[in-house]
């Protein structure tokens, strides 16, 4: 009697934050801007749930909005810089993108 085989389960591809940065195609810089509305654990909520930010990036990137008024979340290709400020912003949290020309 043949034992069966267990196999690995094979990772599931998502979205990558870091293999994001490598592409080598337009890029746009995300921002978020600083609010009275929305709360700070909200918007680095916000930040880990939708761009997919580690936990403690996304307080330091809410942080920096919140002193500053402003802050870049990353820099992506374009149209997935255009979909996460489309997302931030369905969530309540004031944001867009500037094209770079590198």
């Amino acid at each position: 009697i043949d034992s069966p085989s267990i196999e690995a389960p094979q990772k599931r591809r998502g979205y990558d934050a870091d293999e994001e940065h490598k592409m080598d195609e337009d890029k746009s810089i995300l921002r978020i801007f600083n609010d009275s509305i929305n709360t700070r654990e909200y918007v680095s909520r916000c930040l880990v749930q939708v761009v997919g930010l580690s936990e403690d990036r996304a307080y330091e990137t809410m942080m920096h909005a919140h002193e500053f008024g402003l802050a870049a979340v990353g820099k992506y290709a374009t149209p997935t810089a255009q979909m996460l400020a489309e997302r931030l912003c369905v969530s309540g949290v004031r944001a867009d993108f500037v094209q770079t020309d590198e």
